[in-house]
C-alpha cells in the first residue's frame, strides 16, 4: 500500500510517500540528476520524502504532479522509482532537486544515475551504484555489494564495507574503514586507503595514483599494482611486515625502520642493468603475517614509516565511544551501547598489540580499568551511576595518546638528526665561501639582419612546447613583422 500527501508553495513543490513493505525489502532507483539522500527507516516501512523546484508558470494540477514513476511489487516485496528531470517539463533543471528514502535496514538497494549525488548514511545493507559523472558517499554504514562510477568520486567514511569499487577517472577515498575484503580499481582516478582495517587489500590502477596507509593487524594480505600512477605505502615503524615490490622502469625509495629492527630482518635490492630487467625490493621478518605485494611498471614506489595514523586512529576511536556514551540516554539500550564500545576497544587492542611497546605500557593499564567496566553485569543502573567515570577515563586515555604521540614525534626528530654522526663519522666543518669575482659590463647587442627571422623561430617554438598559446603568438609574429 503507498499513501502519499504533497503541497505546494510558490515553485517548491514537497510532498512524502509512505509504502508498507516486507522485511529486506529490494529498492530500486534511477534518475538522470535527482540527487538521492539514503537513511535508515525509523519504522518497516519505506519513505519518500521529496522537494522539487518547478517552473513558476506552471498551473497546479495532478497531471503536472513532478514525481515520476514508482511502483511496489508485494508479491516480490520490490519498490520501484525512476525520476528523468528532461522527461518532465514542469521541473526546473537548473538548481538541485532531491529525494530522501528512509529504507529499513538489510534491505537491497540497487541505484543508478547520470550526474545526480547518491549520499548513504547509517544504513546496513547490500548495494549496487551505478553513477556516470556524479560522486557517491558513504558513511557510517554497513555495505556489501558493488559502487562504480565514470568520472564521480567515491568517498566511503567511518564504515564496514565488504565491497568492490571502480572507477574511470574519478577519485576513491576509503577512511576509516574496516572489513574483511576490500578491492578498488581505477584507470585515471587515484585510490587512497587511510586509517583502515581490512584482511585483504587489492587496489590496481592505470595511471593514478595509490596511497595506502596500512594500519596494525593481526593478519593481512595487500596488492597494490599500477602501470604508471606512483605507488605510497605508510606503515608504522615497529609494525612486522614482509613487503616486496617489483617494477620495470619506476624508482623504489625506502626508508623504514624495519630494516634495523632485527638482525634476522631480511632486505634486498636491485636495480635494473644489462642482466635484469626489473627493480625490486624484498623485505622478510620473522612472524610477520602482513604480506604486502607492490607492482608497477612506470610507477616510482615509496615505503615510508608513519606513527601519526596510529595516533589518530586510536583518538578517533575513543571519540567515537564519548560521542556515543553523550547521546545515551536512561533508556539507553545497554547491548547496543555495549556492543559498539567493545568494537571499539577490539579495534584499539589490535592496535596495541601489533604497535610500538611504550604505546602499549602507557595503555594497557588503563584500557584494562575501562573495558572492566563493560562486564556481564553492566546495565543502565551502572551505565547511570558510572556515565562521569566512564567519559574520564575516556578524555584520559585521549591525554595519553596525544603525550604519546608528542614522545614519538619528539624521538623521531633526535633519530633523524642523529643520521650523519651515526652513519658517517662526524661533518668536517664548511670551507669559507670566496668571493664573487665582478660581472664584467655586458657588450652591445648586434642587430642583424636574420634577427627576426630567429624571433619567428623562437615564438613557433614556444607556440608548440605549448608555452603560449595562438592568439598570443599570433600577435607576437605581428610585432616582429612591424
Amino acid at each position: 500500500m503507498i499513501t502519499r500527501t504533497s503541497s505546494q508553495s510558490g515553485t517548491t513543490y514537497s510532498g512524502t510517500m509512505t509504502i508498507d513493505v516486507n522485511p529486506r525489502v529490494k529498492v530500486n532507483l534511477t534518475t538522470d540528476a535527482v540527487k538521492f539522500f539514503l537513511k535508515p527507516s525509523e519504522t518497516d516501512q519505506l519513505v519518500v520524502d521529496y522537494i522539487f523546484r518547478i517552473d513558476s508558470e506552471v498551473e497546479e494540477s495532478e497531471e503536472n504532479e513532478p514525481l515520476g514513476d514508482y511502483s511496489y511489487d508485494e508479491k516480490d516485496n520490490e519498490f520501484n522509482y525512476e525520476i528523468i528531470l528532461s522527461d518532465i517539463d514542469c521541473l526546473d533543471t537548473h538548481v538541485g532537486q532531491t529525494v530522501t528514502l528512509s529504507i529499513p535496514q538489510n534491505s537491497v538497494v540497487n541505484v543508478e544515475s547520470e550526474v545526480g549525488l547518491i549520499d548513504i548514511q547509517g544504513l546496513e545493507i547490500e548495494i549496487e551504484v551505478s553513477n556516470e559523472n556524479g560522486p557517491v558517499r558513504v558513511l557510517q554504514s554497513t555495505i556489501k555489494g558493488e559502487i562504480s562510477v565514470e568520472n564521480g568520486q567515491i568517498q566511503v567514511v567511518d564504515s564496514v564495507i565488504k565491497a568492490e569499487m571502480s572507477s574511470e577517472n574519478g577519485k576513491i577515498v576509503v577512511d576509516k574503514c574496516n572489513g574483511n575484503v576490500l578491492k578498488a580499481s581505477s584507470e585515471n582516478g587515484s585510490i587512497q586507503i587511510r586509517e583502515s582495517f581490512f584482511s585483504e587489500i587489492t587496489c590496481e590502477t592505470e595511471n593514478g595514483q595509490i596511497v595506502c596507509q596500512l594500519m596494525p593487524s593481526e593478519e593481512a594480505e595487500v596488492h597494490l599494482t599500477t602501470e604508471n600512477g606512483a605507488v605510497k605505502l605508510y606503515i608504522p615503524d615497529e609494525l612486522k611486515v614482509n613487503i616486496h615490490v617489483e617494477t620495470e622502469n619506476g624508482m623504489i625509495k625506502a626508508n623504514l625502520e624495519q630494516e634495523s629492527l632485527d638482525s634476522k630482518v631480511k632486505k634486498s635490492r636491485s636495480y635494473t642493468d644489462s642482466n635484469n630487467d626489473t627493480n625490486t625490493y624484498e623485505l622478510t621478518m620473522p612472524e610477520a603475517k602482513i604480506n604486502v605485494d607492490i607492482t608497477t611498471e612506470n610507477g616510482p614506489v615509496y615505503l615510508k614509516n608513519d606513527n601519526d595514523m596510529i595516533f589518530k586512529s586510536l583518538e578517533n576511536e575513543f571519540k567515537k565511544a564519548e560521542e556515543v556514551i553523550q547521546n545515551f540516554t536512561v533508556d539507553i539500550d545497554t547491548d547496543a551501547l555495549k556492543e559498539t564500545i567493545n568494537g571499539s576497544v577490539k579495534k584499539v587492542k589490535v592496535i596495541l598489540e601489533n604497535t610500538k611497546d611504550q604505546l602499549q605500557k602507557n595503555l594497557k593499564p588503563i584500557m584494562a580499568e575501562f573495558t572492566s567496566i563493560f562486564n556481564d553485569n553492566f546495565d543502565k543502573e551502572t551505565f547511570k551511576d558510572k556515565k562521569q567515570e566512564i567519559k574520564a577515563t575516556i578524555k584520559t586515555v585521549i591525554e595519553k595518546i596525544k603525550d604519546a604521540a608528542h614522545h614519538d614525534h619528539h624521538d623521531n626528530k633526535e633519530s633523524s638528526s642523529n643520521v650523519h654522526t651515526h652513519f658517517r663519522g662526524p661533518i668536517p666543518p664548511v670551507p669559507p665561501v670566496p668571493p664573487v669575482p665582478p660581472i664584467p659590463p655586458r657588450k652591445p647587442m648586434e642587430i642583424k639582419e636574420t634577427g627576426n627571422e630567429l624571433s619567428r623561430l623562437k615564438v613557433l617554438e614556444l607556440l608548440e612546447k605549448g608555452i603560449i598559446n595562438s592568439d598570443e603568438a599570433e600577435k607576437l609574429l605581428k610585432a616582429i613583422d612591424k
